[in-house]
């Protein structure tokens, strides 16, 4: 397993080489609370391997691959789940523990602003932690599952949540009542 430390006298040439930017990961930095991505073996870009060397020592491929699993099948459920829902685009099919998606429509809102008030809203209620990302112009909500405690049931509580910010969102947004209320 190839693993590669590198040390540094100088901090400013070794910043040099870390220039690439990925907003989707660190998006709470200057938040009071932590963000959750650099304490995840999936999302953090320091030391990866040294982390799934001690998680194996720790437990087993076996393990390891079932938990993946588990992750994965959070993913399709909460993107099947979301196809369900009216008013939702799911952006793919999930093969990995990531899903992103956006409100259609958006109710006469900007879609951006839905999804940028999603994901400031609930990051603020401490409870989850989202990201988002761009894809072209669009912007999505994205989830990445990583704990593999995280049961079926949180994922509705997670969309149910979601979902309710969203139809705020749209209501704020237009400054009308949204498609919400009458679904509800």
């Amino acid at each position: 397993m190839p693993l590669g430390l590198l040390f540094y006298r100088d901090g400013r040439r070794a910043a040099h080489l870390a220039v690439h930017h990925a907003p989707y990961l660190t998006q709470n930095k200057t938040a009071e609370f932590p963000d959750k991505s650099d304490l995840t073996l999936e999302c953090s870009r320091r030391s990866l391997c040294l982390k799934l060397w001690m998680t194996l020592q720790m437990t087993n491929e076996t393990a390891v691959y079932a938990a993946h699993e588990h992750l994965l099948s959070l993913a399709q459920y909460a993107a099947a789940s979301l196809r369900d829902i009216a008013g939702w685009h799911v952006l793919y099919a999930p093969f990995s523990n990531i899903v992103c998606f956006r409100r259609e429509h958006a109710a006469g809102a900007d879609a951006n602003a839905v999804s940028q008030a999603i994901v400031e809203c609930i990051n603020a209620s401490r409870e989850y932690s989202i990201g988002h990302t761009f894809i072209s112009d669009d912007l999505y909500v994205r989830l990445c599952f990583m704990n593999p405690r995280t049961s079926y049931r949180d994922i509705d509580h997670l969309l149910k949540a979601i979902n309710g910010m969203a139809c705020l969102a749209e209501s704020a947004l237009v400054g009308a009542e949204s498609r919400c209320s009458k679904a509800s």
